[in-house]
């Protein structure tokens, strides 16, 4: 059967009148044979004549014909926007029906690694975070799989992102990824153990991860006396050798009540607005409250909703508190009206983000929102 109708006109130029290239080779077996290895070949040289157009081409049709290979090269161009509109949902599709077939662990590692930046894209969106979740449950039990897949599992359902907060499922896969050597998870696991009253254990965890996250909860064992005799000189200590949003936050409280250090309601603030820099959830939170009211700071900060919305809107996507508090500003509750025009959808949004992540004021709000249906 002839096949002579998959080729463009210079590639018949080309298979006429070049016969001793390379390129010809490759175009007189699929002219001839459909040979499937000679479409990647060639959509191989086109990707090093920088030929989006005919690369994609011929990574195409090897992929309609099932060629494992092909659908990866296919996924790259749809996940980066290369000479496609960039299609993510296509992407995943092609990357999954690549990765169990890849006879090269490289390329199975950079279809998982593919599989993640995509993951990461899609919880940042209520509409797709579910999709992150399914895609990142589904890889979990694959064999030698990337270990990030079971931390970002964890943080799923720590976060209630794509799920319900399950503190069940959070510890579990937290513990796969710590003792597949993720250093995130290994803090985190330790503040599993730690909260359960396990400290000896935690404390291991906590030494075994080494980053700063850990030693902040080295520091907070000191502080409440958990595992050591209290020592609140030792964990200020700890907290001014660490340059972390997580340390600044804990450190804040010494200054401000004179722990350890003179009072110092100036430098106090100071910490709490270097710590909602670094995207700490908790200092997010204590922002927003301190800019709707400054109460113990109001010789230094002024009220100012608009500041304390954006505060607690930046902390919203990790913290259950402040979802709860922007949904009161996009709902135009009493107290904060006016503030942002009323949304009544966003404030839904949040409400449901705050729910999922165990914040039960927000369960009164959905229902006063959508009093026909169930969150």
């Amino acid at each position: 059967m002839n096949y002579l109708h998959f080729l463009n006109d210079n590639e018949l130029y080309t298979l006429e009148k070049e016969k001793d290239t390379q390129k010809s080779l490759y175009l007189f077996r699929i002219a001839r044979y459909q040979n499937v290895q000679s479409m990647i070949e060639i959509a191989k040289l086109y990707v090093s004549d920088n030929n989006d157009e005919r690369s994609f081409y011929w990574f195409e049709k090897a992929s309609q014909m099932e060629n494992k290979y092909a659908k990866y090269r296919l996924a790259i161009y749809y996940h980066k926007g290369i000479y496609v509109e960039k299609d993510n949902i296509q992407a995943l599709k092609l990357f999954k029906e690549s990765i169990n077939n890849i006879s090269s662990s490289l390329y199975r590692i950079r279809a998982i690694k593919f599989l993640i930046d995509i993951c990461t894209e899609f919880e940042k969106d209520m509409k797709t975070e579910d999709i992150s979740f399914q895609i990142c449950l589904e890889l979990a039990y694959f064999e030698n799989i990337d270990p990030r897949i079971y931390e970002k599992l964890g943080r799923y359902y720590e976060l209630g992102i794509g799920t319900n907060c399950n503190p069940e499922e959070f510890k579990k896969w937290n513990k796969i990824a710590a003792n597949n050597g993720r250093y995130i998870s290994m803090a985190k696991y330790g503040t599993i153990l730690e909260n359960e009253g396990n400290y000896e254990e935690a404390l291991q965890w906590y030494k075994k991860s080494n980053i700063k996250y850990a030693h902040c909860r080295i520091a907070n064992m000191h502080e409440k006396g958990f595992h050591f005799n209290q020592n609140f000189q030792e964990a200020f200590e700890i907290y001014q050798n660490i340059n972390s949003g997580n340390a600044k936050f804990h450190l804040a409280p010494y200054y401000l009540n004179g722990y350890c250090c003179p009072i110092d309601i100036k430098k106090a603030f100071q910490l709490y607005l270097e710590s909602g820099q670094m995207d700490n959830r908790l200092a997010c939170y204590k922002l927003g409250e301190i800019y709707e009211n400054p109460g113990e700071f109001s010789d230094i900060v002024e009220k100012d909703l608009s500041l304390s919305l954006f505060w607690y809107e930046k902390g919203a996507p990790r913290n259950a508190d402040c979802c709860h508090k922007t949904g009161l500003f996009y709902e135009n509750a009493p107290g904060y009206e006016h503030i942002v025009p009323l949304d009544l959808e966003k404030a839904q949004f949040w409400f449901k983000r705050g729910f999922q992540m165990g914040n039960q004021n927000c369960l009164t709000k959905i229902y006063n929102l959508t009093p026909s249906s169930q969150p």
